[in-house]
């Protein structure tokens, strides 16, 4: 499959400093095509040094042939949801962490399937629920 539809990215970082030391950023998100032939351009981003808390951030654009979004969603239609259980909890917060110790290509892979999926007709509404507290006690 391919993941050659990004063309740039964008960043926020957060700190409470403009010196961040590199040990604190252990465990944030890479960007996903740091380590394929796709190096792509960094065009610009956020930073704010009056933050209690470091954090990081990364926007992917690019291009599509099909959208997947919300508003087509019609009544009568399959639900799905699609996990990437080869993650696990993240230690410290209430998230589900499957990309920050993934392999960048297996995290590019898994990201064509939306693209793969929208242009075969196979779907053409969706949502974000990686926050979408779907946990619940077993």
């Amino acid at each position: 499959m391919r993941y050659d539809k990004a063309t740039a990215c964008q960043f926020c970082a957060i700190g409470q400093s403009l010196e961040v030391e590199p040990e604190s950023c252990q465990g944030k998100p890479r960007c996903l095509w740091s380590n394929t032939s796709r190096h792509l351009p960094l065009v610009g981003g956020h930073t704010n040094c009056h933050s209690p808390y470091n954090a990081l951030s990364v926007a992917i654009l690019g291009r599509a042939n099909q959208l997947i979004t919300s508003f087509h969603a019609q009544p009568g239609d399959l639900l799905l949801v699609a996990t990437d259980f080869r993650g696990k909890p993240h230690p410290q917060y209430p998230f589900w962490d499957a990309a920050t110790a993934a392999n960048p290509i297996q995290l590019c892979e898994d990201l064509a399937l939306l693209p793969y999926l929208a242009e075969a007709g196979l779907c053409d509404a969706g949502k974000d629920i990686s926050m979408g507290e779907l946990l619940a006690p077993c």
